[in-house]
């Protein structure tokens, strides 16, 4: 298996005049120097991020957020990201699921990944945004949505994605399937599947896992190009792709046939 991109960087750009511009007017006028230093311990957390976004739903990951900020009011720091997320300086969709994002920071960061010969971390899809995939269909039950998960078939043989019964995989369900098809994954390896389930869902990782297996890639840059050519070009597994557009361009090398 091909090591894992690296998706952070160890320095951003920090503009002499970056005071002046809106985002650090409106901060600073209404935050003083706690506003200035947020946002770019913010810039920090992102540019050490995988992905460069960072959720903090979890309240381990909200008190480490406090912590790193060095806000000692949650609430103050609560107010600076809701005017974070008015001026778009954090995406707001994403900000409602506690994800923070900054198109623009990771913009920045393009040269970067121009020199690695790499693509720049896409946007998160928010839950919002997600298409469904051609692999669920949606069932009404006394009006309430559900979502039936249909059984896929691998290698010729009818299996069922794990934990599927409980209507949505997860990250762990992701992880077994992984395992059961590549063997153990290392930790950075668990680390990148657990990005791609919040870049693109659970459903959408184990859906290009299967299809990089039954055409023969036991790649994970094979995987993640299937997931980026799904999410720009739309999750379509019933027409009949080239595989072989998964190997040109500038990922060609990285991947083994």
């Amino acid at each position: 298996m091909a090591r894992p991109r690296k998706q952070t960087v160890d320095y951003f750009p920090h503009d002499t005049d970056a005071s002046h511009r809106k985002t650090l007017t409106v901060l600073q006028n209404k935050y003083g120097n706690d506003g200035y230093a947020f946002w770019y311990h913010l810039l920090e957390i992102l540019g050490r991020s995988p992905g460069h976004f960072y959720n903090f739903s979890d309240p381990a990951d909200w008190e480490f957020l406090i912590a790193e900020t060095h806000i000692s009011d949650p609430e103050t720091a609560k107010d600076i990201l809701n005017t974070l997320a008015i001026l778009r300086a954090i995406d707001p969709k994403l900000h409602e699921q506690s994800i923070i994002w900054s198109q623009n920071f990771v913009d920045r960061l393009e040269d970067v990944y121009n020199k690695r010969e790499e693509h720049k971390p896409d946007k998160p899809i928010s839950g919002a945004e997600m298409p469904v995939s051609v692999t669920e269909t949606i069932v009404s039950d006394v009006g309430n949505a559900q979502i039936k998960v249909n059984e896929t078939k691998l290698n010729n043989k009818e299996e069922n994605t794990p934990s599927l019964s409980n209507l949505s995989p997860s990250k762990e369900d992701v992880i077994e399937v992984y395992r059961e098809n590549f063997g153990e994954p290392s930790e950075d390896m668990e680390n990148e599947l657990k990005l791609a389930c919040i870049k693109f869902s659970p459903t959408w990782v184990i859906d290009a896992i299967k299809e990089a297996v039954k055409r023969g890639k036991k790649d994970w840059r094979y995987i993640a190009r299937i997931l980026e050519n799904w999410r720009k070009f739309g999750k379509n597994t019933k027409s009949k792709q080239n595989p072989d557009k998964y190997i040109r361009g500038k990922y060609g090398s990285s991947v083994r046939r």
